[in-house]
């Protein structure tokens, strides 16, 4: 992570002498057998003093589409609710529950498996698969899973599955979660 070449400056974010600012990232890396934690980085350039932010384990941030497989996969395999087997018609809507909700690139697949939907990361599968399973069970297992962010009041929606949460998602949490997953649940 420090190398330049994946360093990107900010075309909007200048610092007080007028210098564009770089990007930030963080990384943890997990023994997935042992729970422990082998390395973190909490953002990119020199450590200058031994405070501050550390975006690996204080920063939260939206998961996106790597939260379909912990919110919907994960509880609806677990609860016998769906299998990889599982058909989901992917098609557009325009009224109904599903409404203002689309698929990247407007792309829909029609009838596809959840296996085959793994693969393609499209959102009107995921969404139908989390009202199956139910979100208050989502949420469960979330939480079972390690991921300590989530707000009881506001992440009750079905975006859940989507990775639209309040708040986000510590890169360690996101890496523990994964990590039970690689550990067949534990």
């Amino acid at each position: 992570m420090k190398k330049d070449t994946y360093i990107v400056s900010s075309q909007k974010n200048t610092d007080s002498e007028g210098n564009y600012v770089h990007s930030q990232a963080a990384m943890v890396l997990l023994d997935h057998k042992t729970g422990y934690v082998l390395a973190t980085i909490g953002a990119v350039g020199e450590k200058t003093t031994s405070f501050g932010l550390n975006r690996a384990t204080q920063s939260t941030r939206q998961t996106g589409s790597s939260m379909k497989p912990l919110a919907v996969l994960c509880p609806g395999i677990d609860n016998g609710i769906i299998t990889a087997a599982t058909v989901y018609d992917d098609i557009p809507y325009t009224t109904g529950k599903y409404a203002g909700f689309k698929n990247y690139g407007y792309s829909y697949t029609g009838l596809t498996t959840v296996r085959y939907n793994i693969a393609q990361s499209t959102k009107i599968p995921r969404l139908k698969a989390i009202n199956d399973i139910g979100v208050e069970r989502s949420i469960e297992f979330l939480k079972s899973a390690g991921i300590t962010s989530l707000d009881d009041e506001k992440d009750v929606g079905m975006s859940v599955a989507l990775g639209g949460l309040t708040w986000g998602v510590t890169p360690l949490e996101m890496g523990g979660a994964y990590a039970a997953v690689a550990n067949d649940g534990v």
